[in-house]
Order: C-alpha cells, then structure tokens, then sequence
C-alpha cells in the first residue's frame, strides 16, 4: 500500500467524471488532471507550456534562445502585481536558467499591455495575469478588441488568466 496527498480514488473517480461530463471518457486525446491547490495549477499549467514552447523551438528550425534573433529569449509576460509564490515559481523555477524571460506589466495599464506587445510581441509566448489581482483586487483593463490586437501582435502568446483569487466565495 501508498500514501499519498496527491491522488485517491475519489480524485481519480472524479477525473474519469469530468471527462464523461465533457464527453471526452472515450478520446485518447483527452486527459483530465485535478490537483490538491491552486499553486498546483498554476506551476502544473506554466510548466506544461513553458516545456511546450522549447520543445517547439527544438523541432523546428527557430532559434532555441528565442525571438527575432539567437541573443533575444522568448517572453513570459505576467501582471505586476501577483501573488508571491506564483511570482517565485515564474522566477526561480520557469525561467531560471531556461530561454525564458519574465517581463512584468501592469495590467490595470492597458497602454503598458498593448505598447510591450508592440515593441515585443515576436518574443511573447506566455501572456500570464490573474483576473483579480492579490493582494489588492486590481482587474485587467482590456476588452476583447484588445485581445484581438495582441493575438495579431504576438501570434505564437498563449494567453492565461488565473481565476483564482476572483472566485465565488470571495467576490459574493
């Protein structure tokens, strides 16, 4: 017998669940994780993109450093205002010695947001924020227009928004 924190056979049973929810029990393509926290999946989801994008950069002929050019590294753009340990596992575990950098914006700026991708927007991989900030509750300012524009100005971004901190319980 195992001990184990991180899986049973009740978050097994509700993996399989949600996938039958979804229709997708029966798709070999399809695959369902729940994890024990929220840091869980922010590290899981950051990871699993950050791996995805180098082992793009390695199967074609792009640069492995990066952007327009080998001495520029690919962006993961993240708010300014994040809570310490999402902030930490971007910093010491995701781009710390990776071909990715950590460019910090203020997504209450939607200026700040559109002028980086404009002046960046080949390099960005990762658009990271969280749709309420923590500590301080602060939104995103940007519409779908703008979201728009930044998919035209940073075709390879994957966009991410952590709901986290904006759930049910704390915002009822």
């Amino acid at each position: 017998p195992h001990y184990c924190r991180t899986t049973s056979n009740s978050r097994r049973q509700l993996q399989h669940d949600l996938l039958r929810v979804y229709q997708r029990e029966n798709h070999e393509d399809f695959s369902c994780l729940v994890l024990p926290s929220g840091m869980a999946a922010i590290g899981a989801v950051l990871t699993t993109l950050v791996q995805k994008c180098f082992a793009n950069t390695t199967s074609t002929s792009t640069s492995v450093q990066g952007g327009d050019n080998a001495s520029s590294p690919y962006l993961l753009v993240h708010g300014n205002e994040l809570y310490y340990e999402v902030q930490h596992t971007i910093d010491y575990t995701l781009c710390n010695g990776s071909n990715f950098e950590a460019v910090p914006v203020n997504v209450c700026n939607r200026n700040a947001v559109l002028q980086l991708f404009q002046e960046r927007g080949s390099q960005i991989r990762i658009f990271y924020w969280e749709s309420s900030t923590n500590p301080s509750s602060q939104m995103l300012n940007m519409d779908a227009d703008d979201f728009a524009q930044l998919r035209a100005l940073a075709p390879q971004c994957i966009f991410v928004c952590d709901n986290t901190w904006l759930s049910g319980i704390a915002w009822n």
